[in-house]
This record gives structure tokens, C-alpha cells and sequence, in this order.
């Protein structure tokens, strides 16, 4: 099966690998067979096509719908040059404000931070790709040590407002202070953490910025 490399993002103790199976436009998560991750040396990069032999991991459940196990090794076929390009004609859009994003299912908070409870209701897939409507501006968390965790916000008043944690592998240095709009955006819930620090957290699937293309 020839699968599109689409994204790789932070997970706790390596990388998660997204992809879009070439054929049929179906959003895989690339898991090696027994592991929770990818080694942060994973050998998958965006915009690579691999043939591989993948199956749906056992005990799947919505919304993480797209975790396939990497049943053996594979090869490298070849390389997408225009990504975007590839994705806006292959890929089912999200269009529109936030409203259009995962069936509707996000609860946003006044600050624009948004989660799908556990409780539900659970959307049918927890990856997907929108079409920006209002330009992102970096406004990154600073913590106290100077480290700063790289989140993008809208500030426009007639805006539903935005605001979602980047968790993909460019250093805070090459991230961009502006994504315009129009970008194409992958977006992404992230698995409950039960060990949230704060209680309330630990029974949400948070909303995270995996990437964008231009």
C-alpha cells in the first residue's frame, strides 16, 4: 500500500507519523508493530511516498480512528514535490470557521484553546486539514525559564477566536510569525493525558497544530 507522508509531530518518547493512503485519500497514523511511536530517527519524512504493509491497530476507537500498525518494513517510492498542491486535490477540506472543524464537536474556551470531551459527543477521525479563513499570529506561552511553548491565535474582533498549540518538529527559531490566510493547516486531537496537571485536563482530547503547507 503506497502511503503519503503528511506530518510528524512531538509525542512523549519519540514521533507520530501521519499519513494519507495514496489511493484512496484514507488518514493513517504510521505505528511500528509493538511500539507507542516512532523513534525521534524515524526515517519518514513529509512529502515522501513508502510502500508498506500497514493494519488498522487492534482495539482502535473513535476519535483516533487512523492508528495502523507497520506490519513489516518498507520502501521508499519516490517524493511529492507540491504537497499542498497534492493535498487540496486528493483530500476532503475543511472550509469555513471554526465551526467546520471535526463535526462540530470542539468545546473552545474564551481564549480560543478547544478540546472534545471524553464524554463526547466524539467525532468520526481526529486528524484533518482546513483551509485558514483568518491569518494565525505566533503568540507563544513563555514559560519562567524563557522556553517558550509556540501557539498561533487569531486577534480579529469579528473572528470566532482561535488559539492552538503547535506540536510539530520545526524549532521555535524557523517557525513563521504569521500564517496568512488561505494556508492549508493539519490539524489534529491529541490522546487524553491522564496526568494532566490539571485535573479538569484529563478528560479531554485537545486540539493541536500538526503543520501547514504552502
Amino acid at each position: 500500500m503506497r502511503v503519503v507522508v503528511v506530518a510528524k509531530t512531538k509525542m512523549k518518547g519519540g514521533v507520530c507519523v501521519g499519513g494519507i493512503v495514496e489511493s484512496t485519500g484514507q488518514p493513517v497514523r504510521l505505528i511500528p508493530k509493538g511500539a507507542a511511536c516512532n523513534p525521534t530517527d524515524t526515517g519518514f519524512d513529509i512529502g515522501e511516498i513508502w510502500d508498506l504493509d500497514i493494519s488498522p491497530r487492534a482495539h482502535t476507537a473513535a476519535p483516533h480512528i487512523e492508528d495502523h500498525d507497520i506490519v513489516r518494513p518498507g520502501s521508499l517510492v519516490s517524493e511529492i514535490e507540491d504537497l499542498d498542491g497534492w493535498l487540496r486535490e486528493n483530500i476532503e477540506l475543511w472550509v469555513g470557521d471554526r465551526t467546520a472543524l471535526f463535526d462540530g464537536t470542539l468545546h473552545f474556551r474564551d481564549n480560543g484553546t478547544a478540546f472534545v470531551p471524553e464524554s463526547g459527543p466524539i467525532p468520526d477521525c481526529s486528524t484533518g486539514f482546513w483551509i485558514l479563513p483568518n491569518k494565525l499570529i505566533y503568540d507563544p506561552f513563555v514559560k519562567s525559564s524563557g522556553e517558550e511553548i509556540p501557539y498561533y491565535r487569531n486577534r480579529f474582533a469579528r473572528a470566532l477566536p482561535v488559539k492552538v498549540k503547535y506540536v510539530g518538529l520545526l524549532p521555535v527559531s524557523q517557525l513563521p510569525k504569521v500564517l496568512p490566510p488561505g494556508t492549508l493547516l493539519r490539524l489534529s486531537l491529541a490522546h487524553i493525558w491522564s496526568g494532566a496537571p490539571r485535573e479538569e485536563d484529563r478528560d479531554k482530547y485537545f486540539l493541536q497544530l500538526s503543520g501547514w503547507y504552502y
